[in-house]
């Protein structure tokens, strides 16, 4: 249970994040402030991993940054061709 809760709790925290900006700002200020926020939270991710694997934390980090960033731009772009397409409306 107190696994479960943890865990509950990261997902919660981790996708808060990225939203918070939209509740004070607007527009591209807000997506640039949701994206660094993103970005910077994956490479700690990645660091806080290198450290408990005992390997290079800067590696660490910016692969999880690099990571994270790769598979937002693949949404984006499978989203933004579906909308070409017509499959949906954003």
């Amino acid at each position: 249970l107190k696994s479960a809760l943890r865990m509950f709790v990261s997902f919660l925290i981790g996708g808060m994040l990225p939203i918070l900006p939209f509740f004070f700002l607007s527009g591209l200020d807000a997506l640039f402030v949701a994206i660094g926020i993103s970005i910077s939270t994956s490479f700690t991710v990645g660091v806080i991993k290198s450290k408990m694997a005992n390997t290079n934390k800067l590696v660490g980090g910016l692969e999880m940054a690099g990571l994270g960033t790769g598979i937002a731009l693949i949404g984006y772009g499978i989203g933004s061709e579906l909308s070409n397409l017509g499959i949906i409306s954003i």
